[in-house]
């Protein structure tokens, strides 16, 4: 889905053109109904949530990597300066982890940037809508910042 009209502003002139649309079952706003409005929303809120968790995920993996480079490496030392207690194939997957680390963390790094570009990017187009978003314990709901009602919600958690 692409964020080309992603700031829906309507007017109040634009809320409803004529008396027998008004009469009608379903409110229209420019060529949109309430609904497919909210389905919008509802989307858009849905990939703020995806890119989220894909920022969340980089963040893990990286931290893992991390952790992974520390461990080998305080064991390399220890093999390398204290009498070799270990054997040489333990050895060689030390050594073998740390330098895949070494290669890892840094595309580790530029995937969390690039994972935070992304997520700061939807929710700039949020906020120059006059939206914004709030986490709730197990929502996201959409606030619109000009009188702080709440437009719709997402649940975060998915069964």
């Amino acid at each position: 889905m692409s964020f080309d009209n992603f700031p829906l502003q309507v007017s109040e002139g634009e809320a409803f053109s004529s008396e027998s649309e008004s009469f009608s079952g379903t409110e229209h706003f420019g060529d949109n109904t309430v609904y497919q409005l909210e389905n919008l929303w509802q989307n858009r809120l849905r990939q703020f949530c995806a890119a989220e968790k894909a920022l969340q995920r980089a963040k893990r993996m990286m931290a893992i990597w991390l952790v992974v480079m520390v461990i080998s490496f305080c064991m390399l030392c220890f093999s390398l300066f204290i009498s070799p207690v270990s054997t040489v194939w333990l050895f060689t997957l030390e050594f073998i982890a740390f330098f895949s680390g070494c290669v890892v963390q840094p595309v580790c790094y530029l995937l969390v940037k690039e994972q935070r570009r992304h997520r700061d990017a939807l929710s700039k187009r949020f906020y120059q809508s006059n939206h914004e978003v709030e986490v709730t314990d197990s929502h996201l709901v959409l606030i619109n910042r000009g009188n702080y009602s709440a437009v719709t919600r997402v649940p975060i958690l998915e069964r």
